[in-house]
């Protein structure tokens, strides 16, 4: 990424490792930085599964699940390009991750540096961190990565796998958004639960995604066959119970000190908090839209 950067000696100490042990891949650990320059967080990725020779199915399987998932900060063998194929997809910009993924299966050999030589900068207005997280194009990505793996006939001896990595692409990614924006009206749920919907099944009986994803996140991929039901298990798990005290509170407050309440420039979030507590509901009058022309408006409805 063009605001990160990686220390002077970087590309030496991964290429004289790879060169010595003869290794496929070569990775090292990273931090992230805030726009204050303070790290946020390091990774410590396991020297265990990532120092290794003669790549056992187990230890495979143990790099795919706890791989960090990033494609910069490593160093590869040319010829798994060469060999496979594999091309990152045109125009795109959330592919490269995904598709990093997939060279877990070919590799037999594999070192790890454990410091940290590459430092990500996470400034505000990175890709990752607009609004809406393009999940059209993260859906695409993980697609491309299961047709790759069946074009590479390893999709059916790694399907678990293959779907847990899918699962933790776009399904994953797109829950942490929604968890930051709390936008559930957006395009983009839609496509989410069209596409949760469409691939859920397998994703409940992987035991990949049982054992390594959290209960909270097994809740919300179950609740994805409508709207409600995944806003009902968000704010169920998510919300605290001093928030939920708190908005109990008002709501008895509302119901003894006033008789009609209009409630002004209400926006999605509103909207939603509203829905998930009928109590406070019940005491709103009027409710006017946060965009509502208000020159000479008549309040509508509750």
């Amino acid at each position: 990424d063009s605001d990160d950067w990686i220390e002077k000696n970087t590309l030496s100490l991964t290429y004289k490792k790879a060169i010595k042990g003869n290794k496929d891949i070569v990775y090292a650990n990273f931090d992230r930085i805030d726009p204050a320059g303070n790290i946020e967080w390091k990774t410590d990725i396991n020297i265990k599964y990532f120092e290794t020779e003669n790549i056992t199915e187990e230890i495979r399987i143990k790099q795919f699940i706890y791989d960090p998932v990033n494609f910069w900060g490593k160093l590869y063998r040319r010829k798994w390009f060469v060999n496979t194929g594999i091309r990152f997809m045109e125009g795109a910009s959330f592919d490269e991750d995904d598709i990093e993924i997939l060279f877990t299966l070919f590799t037999n050999n594999t070192g790890l540096i454990t410091d940290s030589l590459y430092h990500y900068f996470n400034t505000p207005h990175s890709m990752s961190n607009v609004s809406g997280i393009h999940l059209k194009e993260r859906y695409n990505a993980a697609k491309y990565v299961l047709s790759e793996a069946k074009r590479l006939n390893v999709y059916k001896n790694y399907k678990e796998l293959l779907d847990f990595a899918f699962y933790r692409s776009f399904f994953l990614g797109t829950i942490a958004a929604i968890n930051e924006s709390k936008n559930f009206y957006s395009s983009e749920f839609d496509v989410l639960m069209e596409y949760a919907n469409k691939y859920k099944f397998d994703f409940l009986n992987n035991k990949y995604i049982i054992n390594q994803c959290s209960e909270n996140n097994i809740l919300l991929l179950k609740s994805l066959s409508s709207r409600e039901k995944f806003i009902q298990a968000y704010f169920s798990e998510f919300s605290s119970e001093y928030e939920k005290n708190k908005i109990e509170k008002l709501a008895q407050d509302i119901q003894g000190n006033h008789r009609r309440i209009i409630l002004w420039s209400a926006g999605k979030r509103t909207r939603t908090l509203l829905y998930m507590f009928p109590k406070l509901a019940a005491q709103i009058s009027y409710v006017v839209d946060r965009n509502a022309k208000l020159d000479g408006v008549i309040l509508e409805g509750n």
